[in-house]
């Protein structure tokens, strides 16, 4: 075959992050229609390269490659790609599309490293295809290892109507490994994972080696191993990658900034000013989703008043003006705290959204008023996968909140309560047909989205013993059919 680059897409590194102490350096079809146009990825030719010799059959080395590979960020064209390898000053980075039969070369490129780290941002990429991709290097003995083969998808170009399958998690524990959920979420194939928080308990850290250490230990569990070489990642934080919620904003600034630079050494993110990750991604007409930080611009001496700042000034004029903007079918809000309004009493309300009334509701207030159609929050910390309704009635009352429930972690009591008390207790406490699921156990979480039903199908299963927990429909228009 012959290359195209030069005649249609030659792939641009665009930028090299490598990690130091300081930190990074970064830079569709309908049911009637028999062909899905070109811009899903089914037709797009970006092949290069025939590759003479399978990079798979490279020798594993986990050794020498301890940590998963991640992919991140993911538009139509670009994607954040992440590696770490130990001793080395340079890896070299080899992409490929293709299957058993042959594959074709995108890009090889040397990487340099610094203290192991390295995230290189690659553009030029086609919509809607599936990448591989694996880091590659010479042992002490010469002959080259390989780290685990990756793989991504691009997300969507406009126009594209494309189912979208999603898993998510947070709160994911060392003390409650292995995490296996994850490995049941990389069984699902996914295009997509969400992260939202907590991925990695590192409460008693204080130095730059004790959070990388934290880290590691929680990339190095069978769950993460399995997960994110599987598909790309959108994430957030909550507190835990820094400190408990109890004490986070009393923490130190030099502690919470070691914490801050090691999150974004160990993660496929990208580091935007000010220490800004908080931006969208596109899926087509299918789904655009929010990825938001609910933690680190949070004043809580206002949360009472009435220009409470759960979210900074930017990043809720951003957020609404994009919410208005977005042409997808479903907008997706990836947050890590709640956003639903709990019963009352229910659980204290100072470190969620309804403790910031004020705010939640003028982001509320202007989807309603906007006409905004097909908001999903998705969101975590709470350890209890649910289907909720953000309100009880009124105009919020069609709008959904997914939580993901504790991907490795202990349960909450209100999961318990809502799952094993009797209807008339259920009822007292929750009311009526605002909660459609809650249950306390750790659990593998599942969104499938379809733009032409205009619908999300949400599955929760046990990752004991792998049954299905729950599953529902949702719809744009607020209805929610179970099973």
């Amino acid at each position: 075959m012959t290359s195209p680059f030069g005649r249609r897409e030659f792939l641009r590194l665009s930028s090299v992050a490598v990690v130091a102490g300081s930190g990074l350096l970064s830079a569709c079809s309908t049911p009637d229609e028999p062909e899905l146009p070109s811009t899903c990825g089914q037709e797009a030719d970006d092949g290069g390269e025939a590759l003479g010799l399978d990079p798979l059959l490279t020798p594993l080395d986990e050794a020498l490659f301890p940590l998963p590979p991640q992919a991140g960020a993911m538009r139509s064209d670009s994607v954040l790609l992440w590696g770490y390898a130990l001793g080395l000053e340079s890896i070299e980075l080899k992409v490929w599309r293709g299957g058993d039969e042959q594959r074709f070369l995108v890009l090889e490129r040397e990487i340099e490293l610094t203290e192991g780290y390295a995230k290189v941002d690659l553009q030029g990429l086609s919509a809607g295809l599936w990448y591989d991709y694996a880091w590659f290097a010479a042992a002490d003995d010469g002959v080259t290892r390989r780290s685990t083969a990756g793989r991504f998808r691009t997300a969507f170009a406009a126009g594209c109507a494309e189912p979208i399958k999603v898993v998510a998690t947070a709160c994911t524990h060392r003390r409650y490994a292995p995490f296996h959920s994850l490995e049941l979420m990389a069984e699902e194939q996914p295009d997509l994972f969400l992260q939202l928080g907590d991925m990695s308990y590192n409460d008693g850290a204080r130095s730059q080696a004790d959070y990388r250490q934290r880290w590691h230990e929680a990339l190095s569990d069978p769950g993460y191993r399995a997960l994110l070489p599987a598909c790309g990642m959108y994430a957030t934080w909550d507190d835990h990658e820094i400190v408990d919620s109890g004490t986070y904003y009393q923490t130190g600034e030099t502690r919470r900034r070691i914490a801050t630079e090691a999150w974004f050494e160990t993660i496929a993110v990208p580091r935007l000013g000010g220490d800004r990750f908080w931006d969208s991604y596109t899926w087509g007409d299918t789904a655009e989703f929010f990825v938001l930080d609910c933690r680190s611009e949070r004043q809580p001496a206002t949360r009472r008043d009435a220009d409470a700042i759960y979210l900074s000034r930017a990043q809720m004029d951003w957020l609404k003006q994009a919410l208005k903007a977005s042409q997808s079918v479903w907008k997706v809000i990836a947050n890590s705290v709640p956003m639903t309004n709990w019963p009352p009493a229910m659980i204290v309300e100072g470190d969620r959204w309804e403790g910031y009334q004020a705010q939640r509701q003028e982001l509320l207030d202007f989807i309603a008023s906007e006409g905004i159609e097909g908001v999903l929050v998705v969101g975590g910390d709470f350890h209890c996968g649910g289907v909720s309704r953000l309100e009880p009635e009124g105009p919020s009352s069609v709008i959904f909140e997914v939580l993901v429930g504790p991907g490795a972690n202990g349960g909450n009591p209100i999961g318990y309560l809502f799952q094993e008390g009797s209807e008339a207790e259920r009822s007292r406490i929750f009311g009526q047909g605002q909660f459609a699921f809650l249950h306390h156990g750790m659990s593998t979480t599942t969104l499938d989205f379809d733009a032409q039903a205009k619908s999300v199908h949400v599955r929760f299963k046990d990752p004991e013993n792998e049954a299905l927990r729950f599953a529902a429909t949702i719809f744009t228009d607020g209805r929610i059919v179970n099973g």
